[in-house]
């Protein structure tokens, strides 16, 4: 009889070089330490999983991924602050899920991070149009050069910070509304909200992976526009 010892984070040795079935995506895992079979015992060590849980918001995003329902794609946060303050997103981690939602609408994706990289600094106004221009989105870039350029005239200390991360992404069977607990991050009810990057609860995490409510919200009055998740799940 064989025994083996690995970590929580090498499961995937077990499937491919001893062929033990494993309960899915190794999750049940977390409370039994030990697999057995006739001709091996491994013993498993769990660290328990430190992945988190984020929230993204992006505008006209959906229609881009709908053309490819699973692709990897870069996303990136900017932070504009004379202190040393980060970008949102400066935490996040390979491993680690993002969940993608319309700005106006619900949450239509998810994906895995696969790549996150270093936190860019800007302080020159020539340095951040050169950068600008890797990008295909003059609309948003010149929003954000004209917001450095002001809050620089008025703070000579005032930098831009971009963090760029890579995300493995695939369209949701159904678009998840703001319902329950992801109500706070329904724009059209907390008018106030502009982040675009949230940090999700464990409850909130919980919620979206085991039993989120599709019920669409009713509507009171009439209006021209098709509220957003309506949008996503026409």
């Amino acid at each position: 009889m064989e025994i083996k010892i690995i970590f929580f984070n090498q499961l995937y040795i077990l499937k491919k070089e001893w062929g033990v079935l494993l309960p899915k995506n190794g999750k049940n895992l977390q409370n039994d330490n030990f697999i057995f079979t006739d001709k091996i015992i491994i013993i498993v060590i769990n660290f328990m999983d430190s992945s988190n849980t984020y929230l993204i918001k992006r505008s006209g995003s959906f229609r881009e991924l709908k053309r490819n329902n699973s692709k990897k794609k870069w996303y990136f946060e900017i932070k504009i602050s004379p202190k040393n303050a980060p970008p949102p997103s400066v935490n996040i981690k390979p491993e680690d899920i993002v969940y993608i939602a319309e700005t106006s609408g619900g949450i239509y994706a998810k994906g895995r991070v696969i790549k996150s990289g270093s936190v860019k600094e800007f302080d020159s106004l020539s340095e951040l149009l050169n950068f600008s221009k890797r990008y295909n989105d003059d609309k948003y870039w010149m929003q954000k050069i004209r917001q450095f350029s002001e809050r620089n005239l008025e703070n000579r200390n005032v930098k831009l910070r971009f963090h760029e991360y890579c995300v493995n992404q695939k369209l949701l069977k159904r678009t998840i509304p703001y319902n329950g607990p992801l109500e706070k991050y329904d724009a059209s009810v907390n008018r106030g909200i502009a982040t675009i990057f949230f940090k999700l609860t464990k409850n909130e995490s919980e919620y979206l992976e085991n039993n989120p409510n599709y019920k669409l919200k009713k509507i009171d009055n009439l209006k021209p526009d098709i509220p957003g998740d309506l949008r996503l799940k026409v």
